[in-house]
């Protein structure tokens, strides 16, 4: 399955598709270039179909890759899927700073 990534209303990113093993490499090479030009970078996370548990090492890899530019970064309407299965792993203590419930 693809994905895609693209800004909506230039205030912020919108991931589509899917996310699994196979293209989380792909999907955090090509979105890193996005968040060059924003100081508070949010990706909502509505639009995805099908996920796979590498979604969490490609929010630890956006958050490492946000810390390291010094800028804060959101993530929006997570698929339930993603909040139980966070839930199994301890994962949803570790990204609750970073994780916003309030509809874009």
């Amino acid at each position: 399955m693809n994905y895609n990534m693209f800004l909506k209303k230039k205030e912020y990113y919108i991931l589509s598709g899917s996310v699994i093993f196979d293209n989380i490499v792909d999907i955090y090479n090509n979105s890193v270039c996005f968040f060059d030009n924003l100081i508070i970078i949010k990706i909502d996370l509505s639009e995805l179909k099908i996920i796979d548990s590498s979604i969490f090492v490609l929010f630890l890899s956006w958050i490492k890759k946000a810390n390291i530019d010094n800028k804060n970064i959101y993530f929006y309407n997570l698929p339930k899927f993603v909040i139980d299965l966070g839930k199994i792993y301890d994962f949803d203590l570790i990204l609750s700073p970073f994780i916003k419930y309030n509809k874009m």
